[in-house]
């Protein structure tokens, strides 16, 4: 059986991912003293359609992008907005689109003085005509006249469009009462790495903390999510044990790291997890990126499927996933056996009983569960990586290791799994399993700049 990804899903990477951070980076781009290539860069993108194959609906479709995006720079912008202030004035960044329990650890509710909750929002322009109209000029310019022409024209409408709203932000920081300093989980990224640029020229102490047990794409692999560790901004990192230092420090050697532990910890459904049904298996998807890995890894079960009739098994999607997607995906499998489908977008809590089994592929889900105490097995679908991830147990590669690892997850006693993947957690979490931060990032960070 052969599931092949379509073309429009190809991954950017290897030495096609190389090439086009090499194209960016020969000319430097900057708006006063916001650097622009950090701006672009999370959003950086080949044209994997060939001109010939470039329909006249997807032309049409560009047009009209173009033009819906004029309309928006002409009447609208971005701003900085306090959700929430208070009297530190220390800024916790939340994107508009932030799950529940991020704004459940940055809120920090039980703590008697709190963070103040920055976000930012689409708001009506009252400048003048001839303001609007300089602006749309600064779309063409960015869009036709700043060397971007190796992007695709519709990717690149919209970098430009991102590359005006971050200006907006960076603009606006300068009109805040100026926080004593900022944290942002997403330094890396677009909005949030333009504040954190602001703050940087502001001499306003800056932070970032990862929000997952992140590797380092290598070789064929190399590929976007590396900007986690090469597009940082923030002068101070505060990570989590000690696994990925080393890169935090090759790529940002002028940032203080900070020995951490890890927040935005996943939650427990208590009734559920202490529920002595029968054992359930949840298979971990990978996003849109990991595609490939998700196909690879529905192959081996489809092969061994006649084992699991009897089973209840949960497909747990990436949270970034698109629903539609994930249901195609899995139902051209035609699997026989009892599945659902569980909601990831608008919860980070486990519904699953104690004695489940986790199968992950290269995914920051694998910690999560770690952590909240289930047996998990890693599906190793051969990524080229800087270092290995640290696992309870080696990675299967077949459909034969796929089951031989379920049946040792059966049979090991829970104090010796809890033993092992303590040391695990440890090493890539700072925290042991169920393990709670004694401080909040918040009390953190005072400590840091007092």
């Amino acid at each position: 059986m052969n599931f092949k990804s379509k073309s429009n899903q190809k991954v950017f990477e290897g030495k096609v991912y190389r090439e086009i951070n090499k194209r960016l980076k020969q000319k430097k781009r900057y708006y006063k003293d916001l650097d622009i290539n950090k701006i672009i860069i999370s959003d950086l993108h080949p044209n994997f359609i060939s001109r010939s194959t470039f329909s006249n609906l997807q032309i049409l479709n560009t047009i009209k992008e173009t033009f819906l995006a004029v309309i928006w720079l002409f009447l609208f912008k971005f701003a900085i907005i306090i959700k929430q202030n208070s009297k530190s004035n220390i800024w916790m960044l939340l994107s508009p689109s932030h799950r529940q329990s991020h704004f459940s650890e940055l809120n920090v509710s039980n703590l008697s003085e709190k963070a103040s909750l920055v976000t930012w929002k689409t708001t009506p322009i009252h400048f003048a005509i001839f303001e609007r109209f300089l602006r749309i000029l600064k779309f063409i310019y960015y869009l036709y006249f700043s060397e971007l022409n190796f992007i695709a024209l519709n990717v690149r409408v919209k970098i430009c469009v991102n590359i005006l709203k971050a200006i907006d932000l960076y603009d606006d920081f300068v009109n805040q009462v100026q926080p004593k300093a900022v944290f942002s989980a997403k330094d890396f990224q677009r909005f949030e790495n333009a504040i954190i640029q602001a703050a940087n020229i502001n001499k306003i102490p800056t932070f970032t903390s990862p929000h997952s047990v992140h590797h380092f794409f290598t070789g064929k692999n190399e590929r976007n999510g590396n900007i986690i560790f090469t597009n940082s901004t923030a002068k101070n990192i505060l990570c989590w044990g000690k696994f990925n230092d080393f890169l935090f420090k090759k790529y940002n050697p002028t940032a203080n790291i900070y020995n951490s532990k890890a927040i935005f910890r996943p939650s427990i459904d208590k009734k559920l997890y202490n529920n002595k049904k029968k054992e359930e298996l949840v298979v971990v998807l990978g996003g849109i990126r990991h595609l490939s890995e998700s196909e690879k890894l529905l192959t081996l079960l489809k092969e061994v499927e006649n084992l699991f009739y009897d089973n209840l098994i949960h497909f747990r999607p990436h949270p970034s996933s698109d629903k539609k997607e994930v249901l195609k995906l899995i139902f051209k499998f035609k699997f026989k056996f009892h599945f659902v489908i569980d909601e990831t977008k608008k919860s980070h809590k486990y519904i699953y009983s104690k004695g489940t089994i986790f199968i992950t592929g290269l995914s920051g889900t694998y910690y999560d569960a770690l952590y909240l105490g289930y047996k998990v097995i890693f599906f190793d679908f051969n990524y080229s990586v800087k270092k290995k991830l640290p696992r309870v147990m080696t990675g299967f590669k077949n459909s034969t290791g796929l089951i031989n690892q379920i049946k040792k997850c059966e049979k090991i006693n829970r104090s010796i799994w809890k033993k092992k993947a303590n040391v695990i957690l440890l090493n890539t979490l700072g925290l042991k399993m169920l393990e709670k931060r004694k401080k909040s990032i918040y009390t953190e960070i005072i400590d840091i700049i007092s």
